[in-house]
């Protein structure tokens, strides 16, 4: 992990303005994962859901604003540089002088991992609804939020604001990437997330996500007891081209796959050579257990639908 020793940022830059036509946001976390290797040390990933979301996104060439706090530290310069090399839009970061969100990573050899991280009095956790609201575009084709970023206040709070007053042209993405053990207040966790579903248009979500949502019942269970169709997810588009669901299943299929390669990282870090991969489908579903859920929308309703 390169960590430059660059000068230190502006205190809050100002509230992001969008690209020609209308921007994607993408808002939560970006942090450090320091992953256990055999041997018993530990290296350093940046990461973060929100944080890599926002960088695939720059290198397909749908360069997002990010919406998060980054520490003035040498971490958070690194994790502001990899945005910004990734085309990343800056104009939506607050910076801080609190530490930078550390996590620790122990992998067990077959994929899965554990996560044990600091959050409280860090740089992800202080982002207030003002400064998120401040931070949006005037004309949001896309809003991608979850993580960790929705497990701690006063962050969460403030992309729970983000997504109740996304417009109704505004395309909705929540990614649960739910982590056991990030959280002590994991009812409270789980009932924000299921909140955040119900408001969402796509929801990427994994076995392990709902399980970690409801135990007690298999990950099929869950999705329809949370009014979820399984197998689905846009293009990035906007709402409206929820309807044309021959595109959305094949950008589906690549989705896993990407997904699935990602988590398959150390780290995870997304996959930046190779931003088209080929196959998908059933292979994509082999490789990771990814999975993607739509609400099947009429664009044209009134509003967003609450639970």
């Amino acid at each position: 992990m390169n960590v430059p020793d660059a000068a230190t940022s502006p205190s809050v830059v100002g509230g992001a303005a969008s690209q020609a036509g209308r921007a994607i946001a993408v808002a939560g976390e970006a942090l450090v994962d320091f992953v256990l290797e055999p041997g018993g040390g530990t290296t350093p990933h940046l990461g973060g859901c929100s944080f890599n979301a926002a960088r695939t996104l720059g290198w397909l060439g749908l360069p997002p604003v990010f919406i998060g706090r980054l520490s003035r530290d040498r971490y958070g310069r690194a994790l502001r540089s990899a945005l910004e090399e990734s085309g990343v839009i800056l104009e939506g970061v607050v910076a801080t002088d609190a530490p930078t969100t550390f996590a620790r990573v122990d992998g067990d050899g077959h994929g899965a991992t554990g996560c044990r991280s600091c959050m409280e009095g860090t740089s992800m956790a202080g982002l207030l609804p003002e400064e998120a609201r401040a931070a949006m575009p005037a004309r949001v084709m896309a809003l991608h939020v979850g993580g960790l970023g929705t497990a701690v206040e006063p962050q969460a709070s403030a992309i729970v604001t983000l997504v109740r007053e996304a417009g109704t042209e505004t395309l909705v993405l929540v990614d649960p990437n739910c982590r056991a053990g990030v959280t002590r207040a994991r009812s409270v966790f789980c009932d924000r997330l299921r909140d955040l579903m119900c408001l969402a248009d796509v929801v990427k979500a994994s076995e392990e996500d709902f399980a970690y949502l409801d135990p007690d019942r298999t990950p099929d269970q869950t999705a329809r007891a949370l009014a979820w169709l399984g197998g689905w997810v846009t293009d990035g588009r906007g709402r409206r081209d929820l309807g044309n669901f021959d595109a959305v299943l094949r950008t589906a299929e690549f989705a896993a796959l990407v997904a699935a390669r990602t988590c398959g990282r150390a780290g995870a870090e997304p996959c930046e050579d190779g931003r088209r991969p080929s196959g998908g489908g059933a292979s994509a579903r082999r490789e990771g257990g990814c999975g993607v859920a739509l609400r099947r929308v009429n664009a044209s309703r009134g509003g967003r639908r609450r639970c």
